[in-house]
């Protein structure tokens, strides 16, 4: 799911790698804690698929520095990876309803479908599970409280 983080922020604005890590610790370190290690082979993947391309240039202290950009097989690839159910965990879910503000039309509905379909789904199993007479009042009140946040999920997506 970092391949979406990063072509999502990357179809904002052309970023360099340390840009690109901050990004995510700023805005998505709920998510994913994107560090150098984790984020730059990801970087040359998306390179060699042709999903980013990258411009060199010389910093002000000599040092070469790498700006990333999508292209435009990057911004298809993104849009069929949104649209991709067979993956879907409640950390998938949670990448793609960030990223729902570039998503449009038919996508956007998808993903929107998608999710409360997976929350839904948690949200019966849960219930069964509370059903099985839990004697530990701490697992069950976690359960009631996973119930409640995927209540509240499903209702926030209402406003998407």
């Amino acid at each position: 799911m970092i391949e979406l983080l990063i072509l999502y922020i990357l179809s904002k604005k052309n970023l360099n790698l340390y840009q690109i890590s901050q990004t995510i610790k700023n805005q998505f370190g709920y998510l994913f804690t994107g560090s150098f290690g984790s984020i730059h082979p990801v970087l040359k993947k998306l390179l060699n698929e042709g999903y980013i391309s990258t411009k060199k240039t010389i910093s002000k202290g000599g040092k070469t520095c790498s700006t990333y950009k999508i292209t435009p097989r990057g911004k298809i690839y993104f849009e069929e990876e949104i649209q991709n159910t067979e993956k879907n965990t409640k950390k998938t879910i949670e990448v793609k309803l960030a990223c729902i503000d570039i998503c449009k039309g038919s996508t956007k509905n998808n993903v929107i479908e998608d999710a409360e379909i997976f929350y839904k789904n948690q949200i019966i199993m849960l219930n069964n599970l509370l059903k099985t007479n839990i004697q530990n009042i701490i697992q069950q009140k976690q359960i009631e409280n996973l119930i409640n946040y995927y209540e509240t999920r499903i209702n926030s997506l209402k406003y998407n």
